[in-house]
Parts: C-alpha cells; structure tokens; sequence
C-alpha cells in the first residue's frame, strides 16, 4: 500500500486560502459545451434532416475546426502535445 503525501510547510502555511486555479481556458470550454449542446439537440429534440438539425450539425463541425487549429495555436494548457513521452 501506498502512503498518502505529506505536506511541506509551505503547503501547510498556504492551506488556509482557497484559490481556484483554471487551466483550461475560455474557448476550450466554450468547444466543450458547444459539442455538448449539439448533441443533444441533434439526439432528442431536433427532426433528422430539417434545417435547424444540419445547422447545429455546422456549428459543432465548426467548434471542432477552431479547437483543432486552437490546439496548434493555443494557449499553454490547450496546445496539443509535441512529443509523447514514457513515463
């Protein structure tokens, strides 16, 4: 079995503030519940095949479009990885 971690004493010295600390930033979030919505309105509420079902359909083709090129181009946290490492 494993020990749980210790804290040093910075650690212990800061436990008594929260903060929050948000690493994924505002257009990766904003992909994710885009692609959300879309499918489920594309799953149960829009008809197959009517106009407003293939619109949502463009939209999250869109939201993936700029995820990928956001991805490349992005902040720290949202950049794909460069080299995949064994750990």
């Amino acid at each position: 079995m494993s020990e749980p971690l210790r804290k040093n004493r910075d650690d212990v010295a800061t436990s008594s503030k929260t903060t929050t600390i948000k690493v994924w930033d505002p257009i990766v979030r904003l992909f994710h519940w885009i692609v959300v919505s879309a499918c489920v309105l594309n799953l149960f509420i829009l008809e197959e095949g009517h106009y407003w079902h293939r619109v949502t359909g463009y939209v999250a083709a869109a939201a993936l479009a700029i995820r990928i090129l956001w991805g490349f181009i992005g902040t720290k946290h949202a950049r794909f990885p460069t080299s995949f490492q064994r750990q």
